[in-house]
């Protein structure tokens, strides 16, 4: 039996009117299974460390002086802003008070300087007015080589948990900062003898768990997908196959989704088909006539005025087969968008959010300028864990969800 993705719709609407503006945690190259992908998630959302207007983090963006004083400074709730020469002078002016930075190491013209891995040790360090921790030994192969005024903070931040070493078992302490690094330095300063978290349960940067709930309770129970109220996933090995004209961005983006997706516990694994006949799961990108012909002739029903500019429909179920369609016609911003909400809806997701503005299934109010989700948020991550996980099964009810949730997520 075919079921269709109703959204579709309301996706249409969407696109016409523009989309909530881009989420701290939807960051375009911060991706699930990245290794900063937490941290970075984590600390954006708190508003320690921000992202670029254009949905960008740029993790391997070197780090200036004053950058990674305004972190520090927002970390611990000192003072920031602008003064009468500069931007971040009133962070810059606070670090110098307090001892986090001398004018021997950084003069008051040199506040764009690139920071070191040992100058941001000592910013952070003193910020925090962390101590070396006695009896733990640090035996990094240029340890030797950290700078005199440096040599405390270094080592109370090694001592602590906050730096670690490369693989080659260096430190590396006069290499640039990468915002990356900066991201995890400030992560794990935020967790501070807090115990190592290893606990199996399924989190979301910037929620609660009981956010977490709610949402997955709003988008994943009453399903569109089932009649009943049922709920659909893969549950064997998924093959998927392009065809139509993807440009090299629309590919690097479906690859990228699903070699995500591929990293999730329990998800039957992803892999690409050699030719369309041997497919589960088909990626159309096809002119907008062909996909609103498409859309009406699996509906059967006009897409209505102006059209649409994707859907996707498969078998409920068991789920054994899907097929996505993408307007090839649009811009890249808006493919780009409808292959994330497409791919996410493949792999057994959910109705619409009215609640959760950075969710990739968000349907609220909406304004002209805004920008398309360009990655899913660390909610909607949450929510694919959740979807794959064992013990969510299809048609369970409100009661029955909400219990079997609760005890997946911290």
């Amino acid at each position: 039996m075919k079921k269709l993705i109703s959204f579709a719709m309301v996706l249409a609407l969407i696109l016409s009117l523009g989309v909530p503006a881009l989420a701290a945690s939807s960051l375009s190259d911060v991706n699930p299974g990245n290794w900063f992908y937490n941290e970075v998630s984590e600390m954006v959302a708190s508003g320690a460390i921000e992202g670029y207007e254009d949905g960008t983090f740029k993790p391997d963006k070197q780090v200036t002086v004053v950058e990674a004083v305004s972190m520090a400074a927002r970390m611990v709730g000192a003072p920031t802003g602008a003064n009468e020469t500069h931007w971040g002078g009133v962070q810059m002016e606070h670090a110098y008070a307090s001892g986090w930075i001398t004018e021997a190491e950084v003069s008051r013209s040199e506040y764009g300087k690139l920071v070191s891995r040992e100058l941001a040790c000592r910013i952070i360090a003193s910020a925090l007015e962390l101590k070396a921790v006695d009896g733990v030994e640090v035996s990094y192969a240029d340890i030797g080589s950290v700078s005199e005024g440096c040599k405390a903070s270094v080592l109370a931040m090694c001592t602590n948990g906050l730096l670690t070493g490369y693989e080659d078992n260096t430190l590396r302490p006069q290499s640039i900062l990468k915002r990356s690094e900066a991201a995890a330095l400030l992560y794990r300063a935020a967790h501070l003898g807090e115990p190592a978290v290893d606990d199996g349960l399924i989190r979301a940067a910037g929620y609660t768990k009981q956010q977490i709930v709610d949402y997955y309770l709003e988008v994943g129970v009453g399903s569109m997908y089932g009649d009943k109220g049922q709920s659909v996933k893969w549950g064997v090995p998924i093959r998927y196959y392009i065809k139509g004209s993807p440009t090299q961005a629309d590919t690097e983006r479906v690859e990228a989704i699903i070699a995500a997706l591929n990293g999730v516990p329990n998800c039957p694994g992803i892999s690409k088909a050699a030719s369309e006949s041997e497919a589960t799961l088909t990626i159309n990108f096809e002119p907008a006539e062909d996909v609103n012909e498409a859309f009406a002739k699996y509906l059967e029903q006009d897409p209505g005025e102006g059209g649409i500019n994707g859907f996707t429909y498969f078998s409920e179920n068991p789920m054994t087969f899907c097929r996505a369609y993408i307007n090839s016609e649009a811009t890249q911003t808006t493919r780009d968008f409808i292959i994330l909400t497409n791919l996410f809806s493949s792999v057994g997701l959910f109705n619409t959010s009215t609640k959760y503005a950075d969710s990739v299934f968000y349907r609220g109010e909406m304004s002209e300028g805004q920008t398309l989700p360009a990655w899913p948020s660390t909610l909607d991550w949450a929510l694919v864990q959740l979807v794959f996980s064992d013990s969510v099964r299809a048609g369970m009810g409100a009661s029955t969800a909400r219990s079997v949730v609760q005890k997946l997520v911290a």
